[in-house]
């Protein structure tokens, strides 16, 4: 089990750069949707996987391969189809196409196909009967966390789980680098392992009936094989962002406008007499022997000449304000 995934990437080079390796991929997948392959689910889950893939790599090349015979097996499988794994994978992929490759045109006899049934599926979900069916298996047959499902289904959600790790392993391996963090595929794939490795946890522990040992280490050896796969595409993920050039830093914005500063809160102080450009502040009283205070004098009044009397004399001043000398004290 799994040589064929070794040949993927092969197959979609292929069919890829060779329109009739496109047709012949067509005609292989035809094949094993037919209900003669029902009996071997694991080749009809590859076989819609790859419609998938080829689907959107390379794309109308593949596609315009998709005749109407192509549309009726697929008809045939979702109405007959007896795996459950097989089954979801198809009717997603047919929504994956109608969401996002309705322009197409190699797709509109699957499309056409798909509508229909869909139609019948929504109709079928909305009578009683369908609700009173889920209810039943949900209470008596589905499996809980603590119990292992029946061993058919335990079978195929263990295939389906060991080939959604070995597709993306393959996928991972033939997507270049810059594309593989935008891949849809490769999202899927890490989602459906995800899914799968909480699965394998819950049936490895469930006890109701504990699994015997050779299921044990089937269920142990594919959980391994799914966190392989996931640290691959971690690593991978890792790797991708590292290399990218960091964001360049945004310049730090200088402020548009100065503060504005309150002329009357400034600390008036004595002026500094060395320096030419600051500003002259009120000089603060004189205090006279006796505690007499003289009262400062305004810029105005300091700039009037003025006469000092130095015993005797008299000299021209602009800093103060008219005063006589009278022995060592200056007065008005």
């Amino acid at each position: 089990q799994g040589e064929e995934v070794l040949y993927l990437p092969t197959i979609v080079d292929s069919a890829e750069c060779s329109p009739t390796a496109a047709a012949e991929s067509a005609k292989i997948i035809k094949k094993y949707l037919d209900m003669k392959y029902h009996a071997e689910p694991q080749l009809q889950y590859n076989a819609v996987m790859l419609l998938r893939i080829l689907a959107d790599n390379p794309g109308s090349t593949f596609t315009r391969n998709l005749d109407e015979r192509f549309a009726e097996k697929v008809k045939e499988l979702l109405k007959q189809g007896r795996d459950p794994g097989v089954r979801q994978l198809l009717v997603e992929t047919l929504e994956h196409f109608d969401a996002n490759k309705r322009d197409d045109e190699g797709l509109q006899y699957l499309m056409a196909v798909w509508h229909k049934q869909k139609l019948i599926i929504e109709r079928y979900r909305t009578q009683p009967m369908f609700h009173a069916m889920v209810s039943e298996r949900t209470s008596s047959r589905m499996p809980t966390m603590t119990s292992l499902p029946p061993l058919e289904e335990l079978v195929g959600r263990i295939s389906e789980a060991q080939m959604s790790a070995k597709l993306l392993h393959q996928v991972l391996g033939s997507t270049p680098k810059d594309e593989v963090l935008d891949n849809e595929l490769i999202k899927e794939f890490v989602h459906r392992c995800r899914s799968a490795s909480t699965s394998m946890a819950d049936f490895i522990t469930c006890d109701s009936p504990p699994p015997d040992p050779d299921t044990l280490q089937t269920l142990i050896e594919t959980n391994d094989i799914i966190r392989i796969a996931l640290a691959r595409y971690e690593a991978t993920k890792e790797s991708i962002q590292m290399s990218q050039p960091a964001p360049p830093e945004e310049p730090r914005s200088l402020p548009t406008t100065l503060p504005v500063v309150d002329p009357a809160a400034r600390i008036e102080g004595p002026p500094d007499l060395d320096n030419p450009f600051s500003d002259p502040a009120i000089p603060p009283p004189l205090i006279f022997p006796g505690g007499s205070r003289q009262a400062s004098r305004s810029p105005a009044a300091m700039g009037r000449v003025t006469r000092i009397d130095t015993g005797g004399g008299t000299t021209n001043s602009p800093l103060v304000s008219p005063v006589v000398c009278k022995g060592n004290l200056i007065v008005e």
